[in-house]
């Protein structure tokens, strides 16, 4: 059994109150808590708020359990290991971004397989493929793969030379002990020129297995991107 964790904090910058925005009539939020359902069969799932807003119309429509806290933190990796510490009997955990409305089951379930099945495993992610828009498109992150599927590189902007090369999924799986080690490890220069914690773990030294799914990255970030996946859930 997995510890599957969802930080859904209510603030964001590019898209303001981005989880409770709707598509096709229901918040974003609600759209992933569908996904997750069965889930719940098997592993331990937490929703992890800020907001008491966002608590109550989690419990109003299921029965996740959700964990109230304004306590502040530097990323989210810190999150998601203060919960995990309440969860010391499950070796791994999963951080699920609360805006992977679309997320698949399966596909978490291939995540958590990944760990269970190799010891050499300590963080995995989930990696697809990039529509040709995404490929000049800054936020969607790309992940650069070498022939064991293990990544070489997170980056926005992709060079001339990047080859194996995949959008990058919001959704992390950890050994609980190497999640603890890695919400303590110090800010690095990649990190901080790219806005992308995961290269801290890279530049520390930690490997990263990705795993491969079939679904293309759906970039939730702007009021734009919000504006096209309405469109193309109205077209159905």
């Amino acid at each position: 059994m997995a510890l599957i964790v969802i930080p859904a904090r209510l603030k964001s910058t590019r898209l303001p109150q981005k989880l409770i925005q709707k598509i096709s009539g229901k918040e974003i939020i609600l759209h992933l808590c569908d996904q997750l359902k069965p889930l719940q069969q098997s592993h331990e799932l937490v929703v992890t708020t800020d907001s008491l807003f966002i608590q109550g119309l989690i419990e109003d429509y299921c029965d996740f359990y959700v964990r109230y806290s304004t306590k502040g933190y530097n990323n989210g990796t810190e999150r998601i290991a203060n919960v995990a510490l309440d969860y010391t009997d499950h070796n791994i955990v999963v951080n699920i971004q609360a805006d992977e409305y679309d997320i698949s089951a399966d596909d978490i379930e291939h995540l958590i397989s990944s760990l269970e099945q190799s010891g050499k495993v300590n963080i995995s992610t989930l990696v697809g493929p990039l529509a040709d828009a995404q490929l000049t498109n800054t936020s969607v992150v790309k992940a650069i793969l070498d022939d064991q599927h293990e990544a070489l590189d997170f980056l926005r902007e992709l060079n001339s030379s990047a080859k194996s090369c995949y959008g990058h999924h919001g959704v992390y799986g950890y050994r609980n002990r190497t999640l603890q080690e890695i919400s303590k490890l110090p800010a690095t220069s990649k990190e901080k020129a790219r806005s992308l914690e995961q290269m801290r773990w890279l530049e520390s030294g930690y490997r990263v297995h990705c795993v491969l799914t079939d679904r293309v990255v759906k970039s939730l970030n702007t009021i734009e991107d919000l504006r096209h996946i309405r469109k193309s859930y109205h077209s159905k």
